[in-house]
């Protein structure tokens, strides 16, 4: 059986925040829904943290992916 979640966010940073992405992306129109901004702000900063991780990563000549196959291997050490 399928259930719905619904999660209700109320702010006072939403004012601020309502409407930049649209202005990042030159947009006119806006955003039909909050969920489809939402969901564009999510991606957008996902793409943002894949993007700067793998400048991390660049020196080192290895992926993402790599990178966590090497972590799930426990050969990833913390330097004190």
């Amino acid at each position: 059986m399928w259930s719905v979640l619904t999660i209700v966010v109320d702010n006072e940073y939403y004012s601020f925040m309502a409407g930049r992405l649209q202005q990042e992306i030159q947009q006119h129109k806006p955003m039909r829904l909050l969920e489809e901004e939402t969901a564009l702000n999510i991606a957008r900063t996902a793409d943002l943290l894949l993007q700067r991780f793998t400048a991390v990563l660049k020196p080192y000549a290895i992926s993402s992916t790599q990178y966590n196959v090497l972590g799930s291997y426990g050969v990833l050490v913390q330097r004190a």
